[in-house]
């Protein structure tokens, strides 16, 4: 967790580590109530009305009860009953291709397809790799930057860059995200780039918001893709499932 503060702001930032072989349930669980811990900490503290006593550890008991409570309802959402079978069946690379042709997810869907691949006996793991930005090597950038809907960049720290700048590299950001499910005969993996998430990759699907999928059915290695992914890269799969906005989907 970092704490990035301006004027009279707070800003926390959580960012989940890599992790190998672990429970999805607890992991997720665990990132959600450390994340939202120094949140209702800092409202407790400048909250001059609570009379109640408390300290880290109560406040992170509750905010686990939360995150649980979050966790549990996320995962009463149903999604398509092709990606149950491929955790379900011994499923070749023609078989997966044609299963998942036309199939679609929301991130809410994505989050309970997870949860199912644990309750099968998959593990969880979760890789991320960053590449830096090419354009601003001479440059200083500042320690936090978002762009907001309205199109304004906000961020915190010194910087030499300008915010047309900082929405470039924020716009351009070159990021790798997997998440892979293993059960010691099969693996799964989902994963995604930023641009990706933008709709700004080339391919069929390349202009809609979406992830890539591929497993040891691909003909590599759990191994060799993960070398991949740490070198930035991944191995080309026919395989983009459109991930939909909740709320749109709902429409």
């Amino acid at each position: 967790m970092t704490t990035y503060k301006y004027e009279d702001k707070e800003l926390f930032a959580n960012e989940m580590d890599e992790v190998e072989n672990v429970s999805y349930r607890d992991t997720m669980i665990k990132f959600h109530a450390s994340s939202t811990t120094p949140v209702f900490k800092a409202y407790l503290d400048k909250d001059k009305k609570c009379r109640l006593p408390y300290n880290d550890d109560i406040v992170y008991r509750v905010a686990s009860i939360i995150a649980e409570n979050t966790y549990e309802n996320f995962t009463k959402c149903s999604f398509d009953s092709c990606f149950e079978s491929l955790f379900k069946k011994d499923l070749s690379k023609k078989e997966q291709i044609r299963l998942l042709k036309g199939a679609q997810l929301t991130e809410t869907k994505l989050f309970s397809l997870f949860n199912f691949a644990e309750e099968c006996g998959y593990k969880f793991s979760h890789y991320k790799w960053r590449g830096d930005p090419k354009s601003v090597k001479e440059e200083k950038l500042p320690s936090f930057m978002h762009l907001k809907d309205d199109g304004f960049v906000e961020y915190v720290g010194d910087t030499t860059l300008t915010e047309c700048q900082m929405r470039t590299i924020i716009n351009q950001a070159d990021v790798l995200i997997a998440r892979i499910f293993d059960n010691g005969i099969h693996w799964h993996c989902f994963l995604h780039t930023y641009k990706g998430l933008k709709g700004q990759e080339s391919g069929e699907q390349g202009s809609r918001p979406h992830i890539h999928y591929l497993s040891d059915s691909f003909g590599i290695s759990k191994d060799d893709l993960i070398k991949m992914i740490r070198m930035g890269r991944y191995p080309n799969t026919p395989v983009h499932i459109p991930l939909l906005n909740d709320v749109t989907e709902k429409k």
